[in-house]
């Protein structure tokens, strides 16, 4: 009976095994070293990464000759499968577990309206860093609130969705 080859480095230096079948796997010292790096001061291990804080919902001041009118005017909608539990012009949905889900009777030319009317009314946030557009905007309908974050900063592509009142900025409010 023939032994199954050794887990090698497939060159000097490597951390992959280079032995047919096990190519692309890390080498077992390697993953020990890794592992065993990853260690709060304590001793336990350290929690995974996530966001530092939570976005900003404040306000933002709009920059210096930024025209609000033409900016809305040029903004428009792309809709985000992520947040979407229906087939939409995002393609099929891909609900995240995380995500806000957004409602299925509102149009199109409804949303873009409401994009338009929240970034002319200066009802926007984050940094603008630069950008022609604003990071965030926010439209409060009823006892709702909707977030549009930007998308795609040189096209003006925002997605949005409806944030639960303990995310409600709270100027809007």
């Amino acid at each position: 009976m023939e032994k199954p080859p050794v887990c090698r480095p497939a060159r000097l230096g490597s951390k992959y095994c280079g032995t047919g079948a096990g190519e692309g796997h890390y080498v077992l010292s390697e993953i020990v070293e890794r592992v065993g790096n990853r260690r709060a001061k304590g001793g336990g291990p350290v929690r995974s990464r996530r966001r530092r804080r939570p976005p900003l919902r404040a306000r933002a001041d709009i920059p210096e000759g930024v025209d609000l009118h033409e900016l809305a005017s040029l903004a428009t909608y792309i809709g985000s499968a992520e947040h979407k539990d229906f087939v939409s012009p995002a393609g099929p949905p891909r609900l995240r577990s995380d995500a806000t889900k957004c409602p299925q009777d509102l149009s199109f030319e409804v949303i873009v309206g409401w994009l338009r009317e929240a970034l002319e009314s200066g009802d926007v946030g984050g940094p603008w860093q630069g950008r022609p557009f604003p990071q965030l905007a926010w439209k409060r309908i009823g006892d709702t609130v909707y977030e549009a974050r930007l998308s795609n900063n040189e096209q003006g592509w925002y997605h949005g969705y409806p944030l639960d009142r303990t995310e409600w900025p709270t100027w809007l409010t």
